[in-house]
């Protein structure tokens, strides 16, 4: 058969894959001799807006194609976010969608493209690879995977609606364990389920706002001899997840005074916020419009600096920190940091 492409790119998050995503799949495979998955927000915590791993989204892609991974017609590239390095997002989507074109049986020259719908400014992506032919794919019945979540974890009775059948089966089996002839909750879903619930009432407080609001925040990045500080937060969202301590600003402090008051609240440092304030040497505001589940929310970033020394501050978890503890930079882990706040670090304290 006659291929149009070498191989077709199909970038999204498929949280979960749905029949919207297949369809796009399916008019891929009929086009190009290859087509590359790609796996966006890879390696993230789970949670209610990406609930599922790069793993369980493989499996679940897999399960509706299973001849087609066999003979290695689909591919999977699991791509992380670098949500405030736009160019280094670019180039890890490059780098492996051609790695799949250029196998040691793929006469050269290839053709590549990218195949998606434009459904809203979240297909940005779609106007990143210029060098590609771009294929505009249908909208299958209007499907998208935010009112399957909400049916999924909303505890509605039937979920199955815009999923494939494989697709269901594997949600079904993921969100149910048996024990002993009866159903529990499995530890993810209870936990993404609670976490669901936090965010949807936070939501209703602000139903009846005649604008939807932005929330201003101040996180505090303090740095000494490779170290960083962190904590581990007790509550919704995120709870679990390891962060940068901060929180909201009040109507009568700047961000500056938020961010070490915050810090000293969280972590209970032990340096006085005259030292903290002194130690500050940069700042950047970080507002990607989906770095909060709870809505539109800014954050002003300071990067404290300490003296090198060989020992670090004492510190201890304190208001809404379950744990405060100073992590070396070199063992710091996507799959455990709350919201962006990986990328954060990489953009403040490169690493």
């Amino acid at each position: 058969m006659e291929y149009q492409f070498s191989v077709l790119a199909f970038i999204g998050r498929f949280q979960p894959f749905h029949n919207g995503h297949k369809a796009v799949v399916d008019q891929a495979l009929k086009r190009a001799k290859k087509v590359a998955i790609v796996l966006g927000s890879h390696d993230q915590p789970r949670n209610a807006r990406n609930p599922f791993t790069t793993a369980e989204r493989i499996a679940m892609i897999s399960a509706c194609y299973p001849q087609e991974v066999r003979d290695g017609r689909i591919h999977f590239v699991p791509q992380v976010d670098h949500t405030y390095a736009i160019d280094r997002w670019i180039a890890g989507v490059e780098t492996g969608v051609t790695a799949v074109a250029n196998t040691p049986f793929t006469p050269d020259p290839v053709k590549l493209g990218l195949i998606g719908h434009s459904k809203d400014h979240s297909s940005f992506y779609l106007k990143c690879f210029p060098s590609w032919e771009n294929i505009e794919a249908d909208n299958v019945g209007s499907i998208n995977a935010t009112d399957i979540r909400k049916n999924i974890f909303g505890a509605e009775d039937d979920w199955s609606e815009g999923l494939p059948g494989p697709v269901f089966e594997y949600i079904d089996a993921w969100t149910f364990d048996k024990v002993d002839e009866k159903y529990n909750y499995s530890a993810p879903y209870t936990a993404i389920s609670n976490e669901y619930d936090f965010i949807e009432d936070y939501k209703r407080q602000w139903a009846d706002a005649p604008y939807a609001p932005t929330f201003y925040t101040a996180d505090a990045i303090v740095v000494q001899s490779g170290h960083v500080l962190l904590v581990e937060r007790g509550a919704n969202p995120g709870k679990g997840l390891w962060a940068i301590p901060g929180g909201f600003v009040n109507p009568w402090e700047t961000s500056r005074q938020a961010a070490v008051r915050e810090l000293k609240e969280e972590t209970k440092i032990d340096l006085s916020v005259e030292t903290l304030d002194r130690c500050i040497n940069s700042q950047r505001l970080f507002e990607d419009p989906h770095r909060s589940l709870r809505g539109r929310t800014v954050t002003n970033a300071f990067r404290i600096e300490l003296r090198m020394a060989t020992e670090l501050p004492k510190v201890k978890g304190s208001d809404d920190a379950a744990k405060a503890q100073w992590v070396p930079i070199a063992k710091l882990r996507r799959n455990v940091m709350f919201e962006d706040h990986y990328d954060i670090l990489q953009t403040m304290v490169p690493f």
